[in-house]
């Protein structure tokens, strides 16, 4: 029986010549789809002065973090409880503060059905509908902008994949079924089995292109634009984790108020780690990972489209 070896010269021209066509598949993928987003090298807008809180909340990670800001800012302000199971519900008897806007509402009335994970708030299809509904105005803002990724992008990602994954296929049929030399049985078994771990690293790395692309909320000058509000406030943070602390502490009156809401909407719960109750932002632990990627998924099958629960926009006041 023969031995199987990378220096066998036959197999290793078979092998090259499959890794560096490839490698030119996945390099043309990735420019194609990259050149689909006409914001490349454009300036992004003016860091805003009185940022708001749900415009950013998207931004920064879709319909789910606008739910997990406007579900702080009413455990801020009293209308939602932890309840002995440390799920959320809402307060009882409500806060009466002042009146909840259309999002507000629609978010709390989400925990009147009983005590909820933020798991089940995340995949509660008619929440999500809700929301997209209500984020109209605010989407058509940043639409205006050019800071949400171009629908031209995502069916340009499916195509390269419905593409890419064909041609793999067909370079490695072309390759099988080209005899080089005197192959025993036993070497084209060896070269089928080469062909076949060749195909499967290229079809994963061509997979992880298309879904990188398909899977953004913002346009390349959205990610700028979100970079360069992250640089002018994130030096705001320490105002926002003494707030926290104090409001930890008991001190009356202390607490994010809704001026200082799209710091948490900017970036997330990181900086509300160890200064804010330890339950609260422990139950939305798993979810600030989990929720983003699930909605970034890339259908294999199936049709396009946007929409869903990360591709819908945001808004309401903040």
């Amino acid at each position: 029986m023969d031995n199987f070896s990378i220096f066998d010269p036959t197999r290793e021209s078979l092998s090259l010549n499959c890794l560096f066509v490839d490698l030119l598949i996945l390099a043309g993928a990735y420019f194609y789809v990259r050149a689909g987003d006409p914001t490349l090298g454009v300036a992004p807008p003016k860091v805003p002065g009185k940022p708001d809180a749900i415009e950013f909340a998207y931004l920064t990670g879709g319909v789910n973090h606008v739910i997990r800001t406007t579900l702080f800012d009413l455990r801020q302000r009293g209308y939602v409880r932890l309840d002995d199971d440390a799920l959320l519900a809402p307060a009882q008897p409500p806060a009466r503060e002042h009146a909840l806007d259309a999002l507000e509402f629609r978010v709390l009335l989400a925990l009147t059905g009983g005590p909820r994970k933020p798991a089940e708030i995340f995949t509660d299809g008619a929440l999500i509908e809700d929301i997209e509904r209500l984020c109209a105005p605010v989407r058509r803002r940043l639409d205006e902008e050019r800071l949400l990724p171009p629908a031209e992008v995502d069916r340009r990602a499916r195509s390269a994949f419905d593409i890419g994954r064909a041609a793999i296929i067909g370079l490695s049929a072309i390759e099988l079924l080209s005899p080089v030399g005197q192959i025993s049985a036993t070497s084209a078994r060896d070269d089928l089995i080469l062909l076949i771990l060749l195909a499967i690293a290229a079809w994963v790395a061509l997979y992880r292109i298309v879904v990188g692309f398909s899977s953004k909320t913002l346009s390349s000058r959205g990610g700028a634009f979100l970079e360069r509000v992250r640089r002018v406030y994130r030096g705001r943070l320490g105002e926002l984790a003494d707030t926290l602390r104090r409001a930890e502490a008991g001190e009356g009156g202390a607490r994010v108020e809704s001026s200082s809401l799209y710091l948490v909407a900017i970036f997330g719960y990181a900086p509300l780690m160890g200064v804010y109750e330890h339950d609260f932002i422990r139950m939305f632990e798993r979810s600030m990972h989990d929720s983003t990627a699930a909605c970034g998924a890339f259908p294999l099958t199936g049709s396009g489209g946007g929409g869903g629960g990360c591709g819908g926009g945001c808004g309401g006041g903040g």
